[in-house]
């Protein structure tokens, strides 16, 4: 698992480093709400169509 400096050192152009210090991220939250909520109903759909009937 990386940590921080692990993960800024593998992946420097992250936009996440481009936030201004002290903003909370919770202004982000109801859009990554809706992403995650997307993904697991495209991963609902994978499981359905791999699951033998």
């Amino acid at each position: 698992m990386l940590d921080a400096k692990a993960y800024k050192a593998h992946f420097p152009d992250d936009p996440a480093y481009a936030l201004p210090t002290g903003v909370p991220r919770q202004l982000n939250s109801a859009a990554l709400m809706e992403a995650l909520a997307a993904l697991e109903a495209e991963f609902r759909d994978i499981l359905r169509q791999s699951t033998p009937e």
